[in-house]
């Protein structure tokens, strides 16, 4: 039977009417770039929130990296309230075309695509969490509405986590590949995407771990077992997690753990 057909095994040119097509690939092209920017902005701030700044660059010169975290945060809260929830007639949002895909879907294949949103829905928590980053976006990052970021708690103005955020593109990446159908697209870089396989002794590490790798091979409190002369005292000091830090950073630079 056709409704029992694997829809994420054939080309978009077999399921959809040929009159769609081009409108069709315009719009998905579109959505892609805007996913493969959000997925791209939460792959870095992954990496700047797990780099341990206090350790290897101190309380005063982490200036870059907290206006970095900030912005990216900031520009995946855009992103996300552009493919969810933007209702401007003119705007191309992933629901709206997720619903234009459905209308030009060949009837034969109809039932079938149906039953394929129903598996891929957005969850109750997901539409929530859209709504919190609209009301961000409105009221703090397009606009600055004072009374709300002057009493956030007062007003009850809701705050969105990274881990939210990231549940939020998580699913919005499966629907888009859903709408792909058998023709899939990455939503990270090669360098970035961890399905990618390297060469057998090529440095696989994306820019940005290279570069905080950098960073912290720098510091002094890296150099410390080589350079300081109280070394035996100072490592007393440090706790386990400390020092676990540290040789998780020298294992990266092939030096001894101390």
């Amino acid at each position: 039977m056709e409704n029992d057909v694997n829809l994420n095994e054939l080309d978009p040119s077999e399921i959809l009417e040929p009159s769609s097509l081009e409108t069709y690939e315009e719009a998905l092209e579109l959505i892609w770039q805007q996913l493969l920017r959000l997925n791209s902005n939460l792959f870095v701030l992954d990496k700047l929130l797990d780099f341990p700044g206090d350790l290897f660059l101190g309380p005063g010169k982490q200036t870059f990296l907290a206006l970095a975290e900030i912005n990216l945060f900031e520009n995946s809260l855009l992103t996300i309230s552009k493919l969810t929830t933007d209702t401007n007639k003119d705007s191309l949002s992933l629901p709206r075309f997720k619903n234009c895909v459905r209308k030009k879907v060949r009837q034969k294949y109809l039932t079938a695509f149906c039953q394929l949103l129903r598996d891929n829905k957005f969850s109750k928590t997901t539409k929530t969490s859209w709504e919190k980053v609209k009301n961000i976006r409105n009221s703090f990052i397009a606009h600055l509405a004072v009374d709300e970021n002057l009493q956030p708690k007062i007003l009850g103005h809701p705050r969105v986590s990274f881990q939210e955020v990231k549940l939020v593109t998580t699913e919005l990446n499966r629907l888009f590949d859903t709408l792909c159908f058998g023709h899939k697209r990455l939503t990270l870089p090669l360098d970035y995407d961890p399905s990618v396989q390297h060469p057998p002794g090529v440095d696989s590490r994306p820019d940005v771990e290279y570069i905080l790798d950098l960073i912290a091979q720098d510091s002094y409190f890296f150099k410390m077992p080589e350079e300081s002369q109280y070394w035996d005292i100072e490592k007393q000091k440090l706790s386990p997690e400390m020092i676990g830090i540290l040789n998780k950073y020298r294992r990266k630079s092939g030096k001894p753990e101390v």
